[in-house]
Formats: C-alpha cells, structure tokens, sequence
C-alpha cells in the first residue's frame, strides 16, 4: 500500500478484530491498528485508544490496570482486560508510558522467534498470518504472554 492510497481516521474503537496498536511518528497520525482483514492510520496514540476501549467495556483504564496489578502483584507492564465480555485483552511491549509502547492482542498471537543474529528483537506471528518486527526481547514478550493468560482465566466468565 502506498502512502497515498490509505486513508487516516479520527477515531477508532478497539475490537475482537484488533490484533496490534503500533505506535508511528508520523505528521498525520499516530497508531497504526493492525485488524485480521485491514491496517489503519489512526489520528490518536495508543494509550488513548486503550483507555476509551476500557470505558467502552464497562471499566476505565486505571481499574483494569489496578485489578490486574492487585491479581499478578506486579506493576510494570501490566496486560489489561479490555473487555472480558468480549474477550478483549492485551498487553503492552514497554511502559505505557513511553513512545515506543506496542500493544499486542492475545488472542491473535500465533508464534513468537527471536530475530536471527540481532539481539533483543521478536517476530510476532499473528494467526492469520501477518508478522511484525518488534524492539523487544522474545523472553518479554512470552512473559506477558503468561501473564496475560492469568488475567483471562482470572478475570473472564468462563474462568
């Protein structure tokens, strides 16, 4: 896809098709969301679309985060329960807080591989097949994978 050929939004609310937010520093926008079927150029940061999406599944940021930190006792990157009715979680790369934040969705994680001969990368391979080079070691990524595991069976209805 060229850069003229897509088109950037104002607003985008975080799904059971969202598989990645990635942060992009760009003039336009700043989120790429990666979907099952389609990429989009999001006008908003991360964090922002995260937060609206908890509200929108009956919580605010701050209280999935807390909840979750009180469940694992941890409180550095911790994976959040967007919304358990729909099954919506995630977990971010780094802290939240800072640009390079990634945010991957659980469910879609197909593999994790170390990037050959380059240290501190992964290759996250979603299950239908769309792969991303992320900044972080694999070792970090399967540690919030675990930890996000915990939060679902913790904090879902069927758990």
């Amino acid at each position: 896809m060229t850069e003229q050929s897509f088109i950037i939004l104002n607003d985008y609310i975080i799904n059971k098709r969202t598989m990645a937010l990635l942060p992009a520093a760009h003039t336009d926008y700043r989120t790429i969301v990666i979907e099952e079927n389609a990429t989009y150029y999001i006008n908003q940061k991360p964090l922002d679309l995260i937060k609206l999406a908890c509200f929108k599944g009956g919580s605010s940021y701050d209280g999935r985060r807390l909840a979750a930190m009180h469940e694992l006792a941890i409180y550095k990157k911790v994976p959040v329960a967007i919304n358990t009715h729909d099954g919506i979680y995630t977990f971010p790369t780094c802290s939240p807080s800072l640009f390079h934040c990634h945010w991957i969705f659980y469910e879609y994680i197909h593999t994790i591989c170390p990037v050959p001969k380059v240290s501190n990368q992964c290759l996250i391979t979603f299950k239908n097949g769309e792969k991303i080079t992320i900044n972080v070691s694999p070792k970090i990524i399967r540690r919030q994978l675990y930890r996000t595991a915990h939060i679902i069976h913790r904090f879902s209805q069927k758990g």
